[in-house]
């Protein structure tokens, strides 16, 4: 959840608290339209469905590494849960949710990265990005995020 440090401020203090990247404080610093690089943490305006699939909360930025640009072939197998990006496997989909729910891809398959959208990923299996929301509107990525202070495992690793 994002709280503003001061009025005007181009940088905003978040709180993270979901398992999709190590928990604890991160700075977000607000971007125009630097160019996006493979494996940067950002912080996501949620895109549609977030809510209704409970990725998010009103008002909820998520933290996100982008793994696919425009042109990038981003594939979901189907026997292994994995997710490929440009051939790599960057990370795999759990069957189901913490609370025993399905969790059903956004499709099987591969995709081609859209010219104005990027893929979003992290190495939870659980997490809610391309692999269950699919692709992501550019607008919606929102800046970079450096973690402050972490009180999680330090276990966030994915493919750059």
């Amino acid at each position: 959840l994002g709280v503003g440090m001061r009025e005007g401020s181009r940088k905003k203090l978040l709180w993270n608290v979901s398992e999709s990247v190590e928990p604890g404080l991160y700075w977000h610093s607000a971007a125009g339209e630097e160019e996006l690089v493979r494996g940067a943490l950002h912080a996501v305006e949620p895109p549609p469905g977030a809510l209704a699939r409970g990725c998010a909360l009103p008002g909820q930025l998520l933290l996100k590494r982008v793994v696919g640009l425009p042109g990038d072939e981003v594939c979901m197998e189907r026997a292994s849960r994995a997710l490929r990006v440009r051939g790599e496997v960057v990370s795999t989909l759990a069957a189901q949710t913490n609370g025993g729910e399905e969790l059903v891809p956004a499709w099987w398959g591969c995709r081609v990265v859209a010219p104005g959208h990027v893929a979003l990923a992290t190495a939870h299996p659980r997490s809610c990005d391309v692999r269950v929301l699919g692709f992501v509107n550019r607008e919606r990525v929102l800046g970079g995020a450096t973690l402050v202070v972490g009180w999680g495992t330090g276990r966030e690793e994915v493919a750059r």
